[in-house]
């Protein structure tokens, strides 16, 4: 067998590195990921990953996400893991390691009727209705409506379609984000999600349920 250049041989195997998973934690929405062993949840549109510890897992911010072997870091899909060098190494372009360890997943809502109030992670887009996960970039969408990149201060491109991670360029085109001589293939924005009329939204962001009070 033979790996990519600045990749190394492992069994079955070419190994390099990027995104670094977080933690997991109990929540659930509407489209959320049960892991096979049902005692994580990550959020939509992810890939839950092995941590480091016996019964410890984590998520990639991508879907189809690929697994590094460190328990640590995953890579967009149709790459390879480069540990040594903290790279994700696709077919002609390469990605730098993405730290996701900002990205904080929402714990499941409670509808105990001792709550007082409810937290809410996720981020409101500016002077609007809709919000995005919280880890993501709220970015206009070519409706005028709000989309959601997968990244913390993402870059948005011009084309209002697709977005970069923080420190990369969007070509001229939309199609490639750019940092110095390493490319990768821009994000597609999500739709963001209405904030639910019935819910009341507190000063601080946080949501209370319909009947209770900030």
């Amino acid at each position: 067998h033979r790996c990519p250049e600045g990749t190394k041989c492992s069994t079955g195997m070419c190994i390099q590195s990027s995104f670094q998973n977080i933690t997991a934690e109990k929540y659930m929405t509407d489209n959320s990921i049960i892991h096979p062993r049902k005692k994580f949840v990550c959020p939509d549109d992810t890939t839950c990953c092995k941590g480091t510890g016996s019964d410890n897992f984590g998520y990639c911010p991508v879907k189809d996400g690929i697994c590094c072997n460190d328990g640590k870091h995953c890579c967009p899909q149709d790459t390879v893991c480069d540990l040594s060098q903290r790279m994700c190494i696709g077919k002609g372009y390469v990605s730098k390691m993405y730290d996701s360890d900002k990205n904080h997943i929402k714990p499941q809502i409670s509808t105990a009727a001792t709550m007082k109030t409810l937290k809410v992670s996720n981020i409101i887009c500016p002077g609007s209705t809709f919000q995005c996960p919280n880890g993501y970039t709220c970015c206009k969408l070519p409706s005028g409506n709000w989309g959601c990149c997968p990244f913390v201060k993402a870059t948005c491109c011009k084309d209002h379609l697709h977005c970069c991670p923080e420190n990369m360029q969007c070509s001229p085109t939309s199609d490639y984000c750019t940092q110095g001589q390493n490319n990768v293939t821009a994000f597609l924005n999500k739709p963001a999600v209405e904030i639910e009329k019935v819910n009341t939204l507190c000063p601080d962001k946080s949501e209370c349920q319909e009947g209770m009070t900030c």
